[in-house]
């Protein structure tokens, strides 16, 4: 795992099932994409559409000058996100991809509100941290951008790459790289516990490292962003630290030792008589192929 570029997430998918990371990466197996049974947007297309919404608001603030840390988002700024998301939702609808009508407008108007409800976390956001938007889709090992490298404490070099959504500049000059996530929670551990969650959240080490060698920052901090209103729009997350950049490399160590030493156990978690699966299973694609004595 050290030849190529990787990304935090095909790495987290290790530490969370090593029998779903080899189904993915090793065997190169996947789900079949059926539109035509699409009962409603699936998580994965809602997510994706959220953050493109967010990054085109964000990107165009930018450009024309983003707003002070105590300015408020506008009326003209709440009717500019509906224009975003409704494009989006053509996409969506062009690609058939938003199943039954009914649901699709009850998933619309869930959507539209989500963004609206972002806005004003935003403005409290910007006032609370005195933070000041200053780059969207930060890249590295992407289109040309440089990797982010890392030396593992046994000499090893690891390359990443990948996109950071969001980086603010607070008032005393740290920069705040933040990470949005549409699901509901999580994260709340990662605060006072471990950074990284036994290797399966380590996204916010990655992009804080990206934030110091393609930015220059001295002082980094990196966070979840839940954009959803049954999370209340929480940023759990963490000043970059010595200490929890040593558990960062010491988690990639045993990573990459049990890529190499091709160790790919399962980890299927308790059973769940009620979904008549075990719990890290539920939403797992390859649930019904794998082994029944997992």
């Amino acid at each position: 795992p050290t030849e190529v570029p990787l990304s935090a997430t095909r790495l987290e998918a290790w530490a969370a099932c090593g029998f779903r990371y080899f189904l993915s990466y090793v065997l190169d197996v996947a789900d079949r994409d059926q539109p035509e049974r699409t009962i409603d947007l699936g998580p994965l297309d809602k997510g994706s559409g959220i953050h493109r919404v967010l990054e085109l608001f964000i990107a165009e603030a930018i450009d024309a000058g983003p707003p002070t840390p105590d300015e408020p988002w506008t009326d003209r700024h709440h009717r500019r996100i509906e224009e975003l998301a409704e494009a989006e939702f053509a996409d969506y609808e062009a690609r058939g991809r938003t199943g039954r009508p009914v649901h699709w407008q009850l998933t619309k108007a869930d959507i539209l509100a989500t963004l609206h409800e972002f806005l004003l976390a935003d403005d409290r956001h910007r006032a609370a941290n005195q933070a000041t938007p200053e780059r969207v889709e930060l890249p590295f090992g992407l289109g040309g951008a440089e990797p982010v490298r890392v030396t593992l404490p046994d000499g090893r070099p690891m390359t990443f790459r990948g996109l950071a959504d969001r980086v603010d500049r607070l008032a005393d000059g740290t920069l705040l790289v933040l990470d949005y996530k549409t699901s509901k929670g999580g994260y709340d551990d990662i605060e006072e516990g471990d950074p990284v969650a036994g290797g399966t959240t380590l996204q916010l080490g990655l992009y804080a490292e990206a934030a110091q060698q393609a930015l220059g920052a001295d002082r980094v901090a990196a966070r979840y962003w839940l954009v959803n209103t049954a999370a209340s729009f929480r940023s759990p997350g963490y000043d970059w630290t010595p200490e929890r950049r040593d558990r960062f490399l010491e988690v990639l160590t045993t990573i990459a030792d049990g890529i190499s030493d091709g160790l790919f156990a399962s980890v299927p978690g308790e059973w769940d008589g009620f979904r008549g699966t075990h719990t890290a299973c539920t939403y797992c694609d390859f649930d019904p192929v794998c082994p029944r004595d997992r």
